[in-house]
């Protein structure tokens, strides 16, 4: 029996003749957020609704991306925390523009998550393609109480542009601040 992947995806934002941003929400979280209403006011939104199973997940965002591809749209990717994890593999996938706020750092630190154990060996092979060096920007509070800002600063730092927030939270409390950061990410793309 063949299964489909079916998208869907919400159009959080409409903006006229502006940059398409695909924001990839966390575990169990939504496109619809604090982080998407600020971004919303600089650029088109669009934010599918995932699946908590990673495999499905990562699914519907290749189909959306590579419809997104498909229609010579020029996008780029934000995404938070899982969200964020994801992003950093599709955005090199894809060699677009990638933002990630509060990046979880690694699968084992989702340990507490209810059926985590079945879904990290499926996000261990998600590795971003190494040969590809698509600009990347990584925004981080300190004040992370989820995970450890450190771990994420470390992973990234000479990779991407890195800007730590002091205090804060998982949330990400500076968006206000980093949109200035992302709006200059988005110029990257010509």
């Amino acid at each position: 029996m063949d299964t489909a992947v079916v998208v869907v995806t919400s159009v959080l934002y409409m903006k006229d003749d502006s940059m398409r941003v695909v924001y990839i929400h966390g575990y169990k979280g939504s496109p619809s957020n604090g982080k998407t209403e600020i971004l919303g006011k600089s650029f088109h939104v669009v934010g599918p609704v995932l699946h908590e199973h990673p495999f499905l997940a990562i699914s519907k965002l290749f189909t959306m991306l590579e419809e997104l591809e498909e229609n010579n749209e020029d996008f780029m990717i934000v995404g938070s925390s899982l969200g964020g994890y994801y992003a950093d593999y599709v955005g090199s996938a894809f060699n677009v523009p990638t933002c990630l706020i509060n990046p979880l750092p690694a699968p084992k630190y989702m340990k507490a998550v209810d059926k985590w154990y079945e879904y990290e060996q499926y996000l261990e092979t998600l590795k971003p393609n190494s040969t590809i060096s698509n600009p990347m920007l990584v925004l981080l509070d300190k004040g992370d109480e989820v995970f450890d800002y450190k771990l994420a600063y470390d992973k990234y730092c000479g990779r991407a542009k890195v800007v730590a927030y002091e205090g804060g939270s998982h949330r990400f409390d500076h968006m206000k601040e980093g949109i200035e950061h992302i709006e200059r990410l988005a110029n990257t793309i010509v």
